[in-house]
């Protein structure tokens, strides 16, 4: 549901946006896109690492959904066609509560990611079916571009998440190599841990003084997320 503190995504340049009812027929065909994957694509490598970003978009994306209280304002409008009164339907599903990030962004960028590896000779309908579908979730009215754009930016960070684990354990293991030359293995350790924690902490508290909607449920989570990844994390690197 819509929490008390809620929050719009909406920026000043969605009021431009116009609505289309008939896109509504891009926004529906997301699910029909995403659930016939596993059926075009039987190859067993692929079906692990989709449904691996799958769950790593889902657990993002819920984490997102309960930090942050933003709702869409949806565009209202009057159901005078079949594509209208579709929206209306969808709309009965989908409300305009975890709607940041958009997941038939996430949705229409993973499969169609997928199929792209499957048939690389079709990528630029690919290209195109992942486009169309984040344009009907403007078009529509059903979120806002704030709400596409950090969709967006889920799927690029879990698609390319162990690039990303890659560079930052470089980065990291550089960074505490130089400051915590000489030091025994265990302290560092625990060195490690305690500036891992604090950085995620300190997110936390930045993110809470920005939305300043946080209740104490959540930044518990974050609190004890925060330090058991650091352990994990530091753990990674000392077994490098």
């Amino acid at each position: 549901g819509t929490p008390s503190d809620f929050m719009y995504s909406n920026l000043y340049l969605d009021a431009n946006i116009p609505f289309v009812e008939w896109t509504v027929l891009f926004y529906v065909a997301t699910y029909f896109y995403a659930i016939a994957l596993p059926v075009i694509i039987p190859f067993r490598d692929y079906m692990i690492q989709f449904i691996m970003d799958v769950w790593w978009c889902t657990i993002l994306s819920g984490l997102l959904y309960f930090a942050l209280p933003f709702v869409v304002l949806q565009k209202d409008f009057e159901a005078h066609t079949l594509f209208g009164k579709i929206l209306m339907l969808d709309r009965g599903y989908d409300g305009p509560s975890a709607a940041f990030p958009a997941f038939h962004v996430i949705w229409g960028c993973i499969a169609s990611y997928y199929y792209f590896l499957r048939f690389k000779k079709y990528k630029l309908l690919w290209a195109l079916v992942a486009f169309l579908i984040a344009m009907s979730c403007l078009t529509t009215g059903n979120h806002s571009i704030g709400d596409v754009l950090a969709g967006i930016a889920v799927f690029v960070f879990v698609r390319f998440r162990k690039n990303l684990q890659a560079q930052i354990m470089v980065w990291y293991d550089s960074v505490c190599k130089t400051f915590l030359k000489g030091c025994r293995v265990e302290f560092a350790f625990v060195l490690r841990c305690i500036c891992t924690s604090a950085g995620i902490l300190g997110a936390a508290v930045i993110l809470h003084s920005f939305t300043g909607n946080i209740d104490r449920t959540a930044f518990m989570v974050f609190a004890g997320g925060g330090l058991s990844l650091a352990f994990i994390f530091n753990k990674m690197i000392q077994g490098k």
